[in-house]
């Protein structure tokens, strides 16, 4: 924000130097994203709707409440069909501060690389908007209040997280890179939502932001962020070396994209991947960090990684994986991802053609391996009131899962074809860890069921990790 100019300073001072070799990752709230993320929460864009911080949404709705019909939260309204998620932020980072908010460069302009889901006039009439609605609402006193609460999340972001990246990975990955500047913004509107974006610089290099939701955060306490925040930090940073490189390969990778995509089309919609290049970039970025885990020798992160990328469908992300290792082996004959770039189109094209079998080849083999942790997992002993009751008094306040050994903390409630229980509080496991209490308010003459865990959210573990069979379960009320 640059209502006034020691504000803006404040805000958006600059890095010239070589971030990821010298460690100098700048980390702030971005008030350009976040006043967008404001405007664009209160048009009820579900992914801006999800802020982890109570105290946060608390004050964003009071104080911006009263503005809820402004030509700027009308315009997002309509603008539903056309932009979410990343063409967010890809927008705000295009813009000069967070009170004009007039684009750095042309919109229309090829170089300023503007998300193709804005039409450049229609992204310019919106900032439009968004500087009469930073004005109207005195947007900056918002912001300027809110700062000690901004001091502990970016101290939290800095010290428990950022400490932690191994930032010269970056640059004996991708080169050394010192016309670059690179900040990691924490948007606290952003929920589990996580984004990346860039824009090029006047020195001839990118600016190159990592946008990263806080964990949940009741009432009463402050946002904290701990190195399991680790890999969503790579991922993002990860965009902004990657989406160039998938934008200048898009004409040969394209039908290769949509044959990766065609057996799983609808698993990646509901992530918002559906389209060819969304899925190829985001294949691309979570096949390399898997590489930045196993290159740093951490196989159990590095497993994990294959996990979560199998688990949203990207059946391909491990073999790429594997053939973006042969790239970071050998950077003296490859000095930079465009000299591989031969490797990986020919490898995506063979994917893209022999994606049916692939697909089933994987299905199979991931079944089996299912099939094999569920034998040795956990089971569901019993549950109060009992699976299947049709007679279940409505007065009843906690559901009891019993299970045969300890589990871990995680569950898994997932809906069914049923109604699914209100909860009226936070699940609990008792010391020994084998039974679970759920607090909930029940209604009368209604049939629940519900499921723990389902084919790709195992949550409900043992305390050696392996997972509970998919179980659906249900009562009635009288």
């Amino acid at each position: 924000m640059k209502r006034i100019l020691l504000f803006g300073l404040f805000l958006f001072s600059c890095m010239t130097s070589s971030a990821f070799s010298q460690g100098l990752i700048e980390v702030r709230i971005d008030p350009r994203f976040e006043l967008m993320s404001v405007v664009f929460r209160l048009a009820d864009f579900n992914e801006f709707r999800r802020g982890a911080v109570a105290d946060y949404n608390q004050a964003v709705d009071t104080y911006f409440g009263p503005f809820k019909e402004h030509a700027a939260i009308r315009m997002a309204r309509e603008l539903r069909q056309s932009v979410a998620f990343d063409a967010i932020p890809n927008l705000a980072v295009r813009v000069r501060d967070a009170v004009s908010f007039k684009p750095l460069r042309s919109l229309e302009d090829p170089s300023t690389r503007l998300d193709s889901r804005w039409k450049p006039a229609v992204a310019a009439e919106f900032l439009k908007a968004m500087s009469s609605f930073a004005k109207d609402t005195k947007a900056d006193r918002f912001f300027k209040a809110q700062e000690p609460l901004y001091r502990i999340a970016r101290d939290s972001c800095r010290n428990s997280l950022l400490n932690h990246l191994d930032q010269g990975w970056f640059e004996r990955t991708f080169g050394k890179r010192d016309r670059d500047s690179f900040t990691l913004c924490v948007a606290l509107l952003n929920g589990p939502g996580n984004y990346g974006a860039s824009m090029a610089n006047d020195n001839g290099g990118e600016d190159l932001y990592a946008l990263i939701g806080t964990e949940d955060t009741p009432r009463g306490k402050t946002p904290i962020f701990s190195p399991g925040y680790l890999p969503t930090l790579v991922h993002e940073f990860l965009h902004s070396f990657v989406n160039p490189w998938v934008d200048r390969h898009l004409q040969d990778l394209y039908v290769a994209g949509e044959a990766l995509n065609a057996p799983v089309i609808e698993q990646l919609k509901q992530q918002a991947y559906g389209s060819a290049p969304t899925a190829l970039k985001e294949s691309m970025v979570r096949a390399f960090t898997i590489r930045y885990f196993r290159d740093l020798g951490q196989e159990n992160e590095t497993r994990s990684q294959e996990a979560e990328h199998a688990r949203r469908a990207f059946y391909w992300v491990t073999d790429l994986a594997g053939v973006l290792g042969e790239y970071t082996r050998r950077r003296d004959e490859y000095p930079d991802l465009e000299a591989f770039s031969p490797k990986l189109v020919t490898a995506f094209k063979m994917w893209g053609s022999e994606a049916p079998a692939r697909y089933a080849a994987w299905q199979d083999a991931r079944r089996a391996r299912l099939d094999a942790l569920y034998a040795k997992g956990p089971k569901l002993v019993s549950m109060e009131p009992a699976n299947g009751a049709q007679d279940v008094d409505p007065a009843v306040t906690v559901i009891r899962f019993l299970f045969d050994r300890p589990m871990n903390s995680r569950i898994t409630l997932t809906h069914s074809d049923g109604a699914f229980p209100e909860s009226a509080g936070k699940p609990a496991w008792d010391a020994e860890g084998k039974v679970l209490s759920w607090p909930v308010r029940l209604e009368t003459g209604t049939s629940y069921r519900f499921g723990l865990n389902a084919e790709d959210q195992n949550g409900f573990q043992d305390r050696d990790g392996a997972p509970l069979r998919p179980t659906t379960v249900g009562f009635r009320t009288r």
